[in-house]
C-alpha cells in the first residue's frame, strides 16, 4: 500500500463520484486493516476490510458469512473507476481479520528486488542453453553434458571448459589437448550417448 494520501472530493477523484457521490475519505498505509462499505457505481455494497490500495484498484478482505466458513476469507479487487463510496466503519484497530492472524509486517522490497534479480539470472542461464539452430538430439546431447560439466555452444558446436574442449556434429567424440579434461569429458559424452540410445530403443515404433 502506497503510504501517498489520497483526497477524494465530492464531484471529483481517481474513483469517478459525480455530483451524488459522497466525500471520499483519505486512503493510505494506515487504512490497511479498516472496516469499510463499499458501494459500486452499479449500487451494490460491498463490506469488508482494507488489505491494499494501489492508486488504481481496491482489495478488500470480504468478511465471512454465518453460511460460509468463519475461518475462510476472500479477496476482492475493486478498480477504482467502478467505485462511488467508501465508508469507514472503524479504525485498523478494529480489524477482525488481523485479530486472527497479527498484523502482517512491511514487506522488505529489498529482498524481493534481490530475489527477482536472482531468478532473472537463473532464467537467462536455462536460455542461453537451448539453441534453435540445431536439432533435438543436439539439445539432448548439450543438456546431458550441462548435468555434469560447464557447456555453452559455440554455433552448433558444444564447448566445455571455457572452450579447452569442442564437440563437433554429430557429437560423437570431444577435441581438445590430451588432458585428463578431455579423457573426462569425453567419458560423459560416451555415457549421454549410451543413455539416449537406449531412450530410443526403448520407445514404441511409430
Amino acid at each position: 500500500v502506497s503510504g501517498r494520501r489520497k483526497e477524494f472530493r465530492r464531484g471529483v477523484g481517481a474513483w469517478g463520484g459525480g455530483a451524488e457521490a459522497e466525500a471520499m475519505e483519505p486512503v493510505g498505509a494506515e487504512a490497511v486493516g479498516s472496516p469499510v462499505v463499499v458501494t459500486l457505481k452499479s449500487g451494490q455494497e460491498l463490506e469488508g476490510e482494507v488489505f491494499a490500495h494501489d492508486g488504481g484498484s481496491l482489495a478488500l478482505v470480504m468478511m465471512p458469512t454465518l453460511k460460509s466458513d468463519p475461518h475462510r476469507y476472500t479477496f476482492r479487487v475493486i478498480n477504482d473507476s467502478n467505485i462511488q463510496s467508501l465508508k469507514y466503519r472503524g479504525d485498523a484497530n478494529a480489524s477482525v481479520l488481523c485479530a486472527r492472524i497479527g498484523r502482517l509486517e512491511p514487506l522488505d522490497m529489498d529482498r524481493i528486488a534481490r530475489n527477482e534479480d536472482k531468478a532473472l539470472r537463473a532464467a537467462k542461464i536455462v536460455a542461453g542453453r537451448i539453441n534453435r539452430s540445431v536439432d533435438a538430439y543436439a539439445q539432448r546431447i548439450f543438456n546431458g553434458l550441462a548435468r555434469t560439466l560447464p557447456c555453452e555452444w559455440d554455433g552448433k558446436d558444444i564447448v566445455v571448459f571455457n572452450k579447452e574442449i569442442r564437440i563437433r556434429p554429430p557429437y560423437e567424440k570431444c577435441e581438445g589437448a590430451q588432458t585428463k579434461a578431455l579423457e573426462h569429458a569425453d567419458i560423459v559424452l560416451q555415457g549421454v550417448r549410451k543413455n539416449l540410445e537406449k531412450l530410443q530403443q526403448e520407445m514404441p515404433a511409430q
